[in-house]
Order: C-alpha cells, then sequence, then structure tokens
C-alpha cells in the first residue's frame, strides 16, 4: 500500500565522556528548578506525594533527565524533548539515539539512559499484554472496560492482534468531550500498520451510560470498515462501553451484524 493511498483515507545511568561533563555542569543549573518552582510543584516532590499518576509526562521526562545543562534547566530540557518529538511519548520510544542527541543539551549519557528507561516501559507493556486474547465481543468489552468506563469524556482506542488474536498493542487515538470525540481514519490506520497487526478492534465509551450508538457511531463504523477493506486488514469489532451500572453495559457493531 502506497503513502498516498493512506493519506488520502480521512474521516541517567553513568556519566562518561564530554557529556559527564555537561551533566556535572547540569548538576549546578539544576537548582533553577528549585529556586524558580514551589516546592510542591516540583516532580520529585509530586512523585512522593501523589505519586507517579499525579505527574505530567514533562515532569516524568524531567525525573528520567535527572539535571539539565549549562544554561537550561531540567524542566526546560523536558519540554525542549518533549516538544521535538511532537509531545508524543510513542515517537518519542521509537526515536533512535541520534534522534534523541540531536535536542540541544542532550548528551551521549543523558539519551542513553532516557532510551533505556522508554525501552522498560514498552517491555513492561507487552508484558502484561503478551497473554491478552480477544476472542469475542464480551472479550473486547472486558478489554477496554478498565481504560475507558469511568472516564467523565469521550474517547477512542484500538487494539491491535495478531493473526491468533493476541493483542499486540492499544492506544488511545482521540479524546473529546462529553457528547463524542473527533476519530482522524488515517491516524487510526496507521497505527494498526505500523504494527503489523493481522487485525483490530476499537471501543469507545459513552460517558452518559447509553451504549446505542448515535448515527456518527455508525458513520464511522462504516468508514472505518471501507479504509480496513482498503488497506486489507481485518476490522473486527467496535464496541461501546456504556458508563453506570444498571442495563446494557456495552453495544457491539459486529454482533448486530455491522461489519462486514
Amino acid at each position: 500500500m502506497t503513502k498516498s493511498t493512506l493519506d488520502n483515507l480521512h474521516g541517567d545511568i553513568g556519566h562518561d565522556g564530554p557529556d559527564a561533563a555537561a551533566d556535572q555542569q547540569g548538576a549546578a543549573d539544576s537548582r533553577t528548578l528549585h529556586e524558580s518552582m514551589p516546592e510542591c510543584d516540583m516532580p520529585r516532590e509530586k512523585f512522593k506525594r501523589h505519586g507517579a499518576a499525579a505527574l505530567t509526562d514533562t515532569d516524568l521526562i524531567a525525573i528520567m533527565l535527572r539535571t539539565g545543562v549549562h544554561g537550561v534547566n531540567v524542566m526546560e530540557l523536558a519540554r525542549t524533548l518533549y516538544s521535538q518529538f511532537g509531545n508524543s511519548i510513542t515517537r518519542m520510544g521509537d526515536a533512535s539515539l541520534q534522534e534523541l542527541m540531536a535536542t540541544k543539551g542532550l548528551g551521549e549519557a543523558k539519551a542513553i539512559a532516557f532510551a533505556a528507561a522508554l525501552e522498560l516501559g514498552k517491555r513492561r507493556q507487552l508484558e502484561s499484554l503478551e497473554c491478552t486474547r480477544i476472542m469475542s465481543s464480551e472479550d473486547c468489552y472486558k478489554f477496554f472496560l478498565p481504560r475507558l468506563v469511568h472516564l467523565p469524556s469521550e474517547e477512542f482506542h484500538v487494539a491491535v492482534v495478531d493473526a491468533q488474536m493476541h493483542v499486540l498493542a492499544e492506544k488511545m487515538i482521540s479524546k473529546g468531550g462529553i457528547n463524542g470525540t473527533v476519530v482522524d481514519i488515517r491516524t487510526l490506520m496507521r497505527e494498526v500498520l505500523r504494527l503489523s497487526g493481522s487485525g483490530f478492534f476499537v471501543a469507545h465509551n459513552h460517558p452518559s451510560g447509553a451504549v446505542k450508538p448515535s448515527r456518527q457511531d455508525v458513520d464511522l463504523t462504516k468508514r472505518i470498515a471501507a479504509a480496513a477493506r482498503t488497506l486489507d486488514v481485518r476490522f473486527i469489532d467496535h464496541v461501546i462501553v456504556a458508563r453506570g451500572s444498571a442495563g446494557r453495559k456495552y453495544y457491539s457493531f459486529s454482533d448486530e451484524g455491522m461489519i462486514d
């Protein structure tokens, strides 16, 4: 499949070498972080008080980097690194050492430590997913339930599977408001193709608790099915996860005969 066809679819471990000197200087510069931010806002303090989940992506990046470099404090360096990759942890995780080092102030030692931390994150995710199989609409619902059911706004996620229906990866594709979210089908399909998946499931939540699909949900499902056929990838199911404890908990487009 050519790029043009896809684009037409819509809808800090040890120090060594020169970098060690930069990090040593950075240790002095890092006090800028403490001097310029309230104690309760410093990443390490936030981590100790509230846990990792309370930190922003740049807070976590700053903790991994540990120190800034000459003229740049660690938070500034973290923000620069994050923006260099479009504020995407996935893109950062896929970056080469040379691409990471292209960020001004990020020397070899810091880049290696950072890349190692991201690799651990990826291995953790794979370890948690490697035994997961989605064999039915109910399996799909149970897989996405903890990811979607308690959200106050709509999110649209994809789970890419191999030929044996083992989950290769799960990712949020879009996030919206209470009543809906806009899904870029090109982004969805690029994620499926990037992982060389045999097929994929999608799901989104209805914070209202209603499981009945809207006209927009039906139209989106049809457009995803058309894109999957064009790219010769199996679109298995689209499940709507409802919020609430009463009544029907999910809606499966496949069970309802709405996916070819």
